[in-house]
């Protein structure tokens, strides 16, 4: 028999009166288990007219305010080509000589990517070493996604 036997959690959705709620039920195969339910205001099927008349009588349960997910940092991605293409040859050559003091792993790395990446653990390396050399907005140029 379908039951709604506890509730854990409800959570505010970014819609009006919509709420996920976190709760344990029995489904219609006799099963008792946990889920996570979306109430919303005019869904008459299923569970959910028990879930509205709970939210109904406990509004003092704890309602968690709806937190939307975290925009992730966007990546930067340069290509060898437009790396060394955006470069003069004295820029170039400094780049060079400022790599050969790096260790064997780190000039194989950077020589044979195919990409440079921001999420990549060296891009400090090489963003700091461009800035250090040329200056901040020049390195910005350089090191701008292809």
């Amino acid at each position: 028999m379908l039951s709604l036997n506890s509730v854990e959690m409800v959570t505010q959705m970014p819609e009006e009166g919509v709420f996920l709620l976190r709760c344990n039920i029995t489904d219609i195969d006799d099963i008792i288990r946990d889920c996570d339910y979306c109430s919303r205001p005019d869904d008459p099927y299923g569970l959910n007219p028990t879930i509205r008349q709970w939210l109904a009588d406990n509004p003092s349960f704890p309602r968690t305010p709806y937190v939307p997910p975290a925009v992730p940092e966007a990546v930067t991605i340069v290509y060898p080509v437009d790396l060394w293409s955006r470069m003069t040859d004295a820029e170039a050559d400094a780049v060079e000589a400022a790599m050969a003091a790096q260790t064997v792993r780190i000039q194989n790395i950077f020589k044979f990517a195919s990409s440079y990446r921001s999420d990549h653990e060296l891009w400090p390396l090489l963003t700091g070493m461009t800035a250090e050399l040329f200056g901040a907005s020049r390195a910005a140029e350089i090191l701008a996604a292809s």
